[in-house]
């Protein structure tokens, strides 16, 4: 547990639902963090709000979750997450949380739920290695709260960074699509739609 591997660049990643992302050499900061979450399987499903609020944290004031995994600054897209894990009924065997900053520059992004930004956007230019421990030392800080105390403080600090609370949404689901209002989440991480 706490294995990283990062790259310096990406030309055929993955996001939900098979979406692509790819970035530039030195233009974005990639890293997979392997994780072993001592909770039962049903409460795993709260790992990608965990490790977007770890990232919002790194990111500073003005960023916001899209829920579950999209990290917004200015309204624009900045960072993605992708949470993968092994899991049966008696437990979590590994997870693994792959996360992606735009830092110098964002990817030209067709199908983009949001239009894509980078931290430079905003006039920041991190050296991607402080950016690297910054978000390690938050997300480290997160996700020891939520195994050590429960889902109570990470969703509160969800909640205060939701970036859809009262929007209206679409979700698709097999074979229908639903349209509602977003109410944060519940217990266990799932969107919540009025």
């Amino acid at each position: 547990e706490g294995t990283v591997v990062g790259a310096d660049r990406q030309s055929a990643g993955r996001g939900r639902r098979g979406r692509s992302w790819l970035a530039a050499r030195g233009h974005t900061l990639l890293v997979s963090v392997l994780l072993r979450p001592g909770v039962p399987p049903v409460d795993a499903g709260l790992l990608p709000i965990v490790v977007a609020v770890g990232v919002a944290d790194a990111l500073g004031e003005g960023a916001s979750i899209v829920w579950p995994n999209d990290i917004l600054l200015g309204g624009r897209k900045v960072a993605g997450i992708l949470c993968e894990m092994s899991a049966d009924q008696e437990g979590v065997d590994w997870a693994v949380a792959g996360i992606g900053v735009n830092v110098r520059s964002a990817p030209d992004l067709d199908d983009a739920r949001w239009s894509p930004g980078a931290l430079a956007d905003r006039g920041d230019h991190p050296v991607r290695a402080e950016l690297l421990v910054d978000l390690l030392d938050h997300l480290g800080r997160r996700y020891t709260e939520w195994v050590e105390r429960g889902p109570e403080v990470i969703l509160d600090a969800f909640a205060a960074r939701d970036a859809l609370a009262g929007r209206t949404a679409t979700v698709s689901l097999p074979g229908e699509e639903v349209v509602g209002t977003c109410a944060g989440t519940d217990d266990l991480g799932r969107l919540r739609l009025r």
